[in-house]
């Protein structure tokens, strides 16, 4: 019998295609340009990040904020907090890093607007110093089991007050809701092969889980939100909002994921 939705108990390991070194670079950059709108619409994380991170830019309007960002990818969240914080008069400077040489090159691009560009390892996160706020957003499932350890290890080191990792969670209904989406939006590009990859290559909560039972007492712990999101976040979360001026830096040298 066909089998629409592929079997999701086991989590998938192989590299997506806009992982590939040698694969087609105009898919790629359309892959790109065309997060902007996922992220927009199905990853939440616009929402987890008012709630994470604007009250305390709003409680402290006189301190200038450090954040990273790693596995940035497009860089639409970055750019968008710091617009966010230009409107809002919040100090805020975002760092962000991503492995992939290929990606750096469009993303500077796309934040032609913010000259501080430097190069950094995303997997070596040590060498970067500490950070207010670490975020994360779709970067945990490209790497490789043994990597998510070292990785969440470093983060919750270096972030002074908080991360929030924001991942795909491992459902049917998201493979066959995010094949509907693709077929709508998401045409001559490497979306929609590596976007359901991606949702077979997320986590369950109960993984979540076990990771962060080999940091007791950190605070970490484990979320879930719509739509078909999981992800790892340590620190208080404050209602309230307000923000400030904000430059992005985007730290990108390639490291193995």
């Amino acid at each position: 019998m066909l089998r629409i939705v592929p079997d999701m108990r086991i989590r998938r390991l192989e590299p997506e295609m806009m992982d590939q070194p040698n694969g087609d670079i105009e898919k790629l950059y359309r892959t790109l340009g065309q997060f902007e709108l996922i992220n927009r619409l199905l990853s939440g994380s616009r929402r987890l990040l008012r709630e994470a991170l604007f009250p305390h830019f709003a409680s402290t309007p006189d301190r200038k904020f450090e954040i990273l960002d790693v596995g940035a990818g497009a860089c639409d969240i970055p750019m968008w907090i710091a617009r966010v914080a230009r409107s809002r008069g919040w100090r805020v400077h975002i760092t962000a890093l991503d492995a992939d040489p290929r990606i750096v090159s469009w993303a500077r691009r796309a934040v032609s607007e913010y000259p501080d560009v430097v190069e950094g390892n995303a997997l070596e996160l040590r060498r970067h110093g500490k950070f207010d706020f670490i975020l994360a957003n779709h970067f945990l499932h490209h790497l490789v089991d043994a990597d998510i350890l070292d990785v969440v290890t470093q983060i919750d080191a270096q972030a002074r007050f908080g991360f929030l990792l924001n991942d795909l969670r491992r459902r049917a209904w998201a493979y066959l809701g995010f094949t509907l989406y693709a077929i709508l939006f998401a045409h001559r590009s490497l979306t929609r092969v590596d976007g359901l990859l991606s949702i077979r290559k997320g986590f369950l909560r109960e993984e979540l889980e076990a990771l962060t039972a080999q940091f007791p007492g950190s605070g970490m712990e484990v979320f879930t939100a719509f739509p078909a999101r999981v992800g790892l976040r340590r620190g208080p979360v404050r209602r309230g909002v307000r923000l400030a001026r904000a430059g992005v830096r985007i730290d990108s040298r390639p490291h193995q994921r």
